[in-house]
């Protein structure tokens, strides 16, 4: 026998009732977000304020676009060690008086982690902002 229609006001069947809520469908097992994009784009982000701040110490303030090796230097150790992993840098040495222009690169000498090692910088812009090659 099949039920009629429900009279007026009445649920139907496999309706909530007055004042009820709807209920919702199980939920299932829920993997765990990664954290690995947050973890990356706060790296890229750290790395972008370092070189910000690098290429500010680069470029000297007598108005010459040229790199100040000194600055450049503490500079690659940092990079070295915050955005690569080293645990121990030294002996870094960048060539004095490199015109500071975009796409200009030239090669810096460094010890890590006890290996002679060296890093290209290349100027991104007519700032003095510059990116660390990885060491090889």
């Amino acid at each position: 026998p099949q039920a009629g229609p429900q009279p007026w006001g009445q649920p139907q069947p496999g309706q909530p009732q007055p004042g009820q809520p709807w209920a919702q469908p199980p939920a299932g097992p829920q993997q765990p977000k990664s954290k690995k994009p947050l973890i990356l784009g706060l790296g890229a982000l750290a790395l972008v304020v370092i070189l910000g701040i690098i290429g500010v110490l680069v470029v000297t303030s007598l108005g010459s676009k040229t790199l100040d090796a000194a600055a450049a230097e503490a500079g690659v150790a940092k990079v070295l060690t915050q955005s690569y992993g080293a645990t121990e840098v030294g002996d870094v040495s960048c060539p004095d008086g490199q015109k500071v222009e975009p796409g200009n690169s030239f090669d810096c000498t460094v010890t890590v982690d006890g290996q002679h090692r060296s890093v290209t910088l290349t100027f991104t812009d007519d700032q003095g902002t510059y990116e660390v090659s990885r060491p090889n």
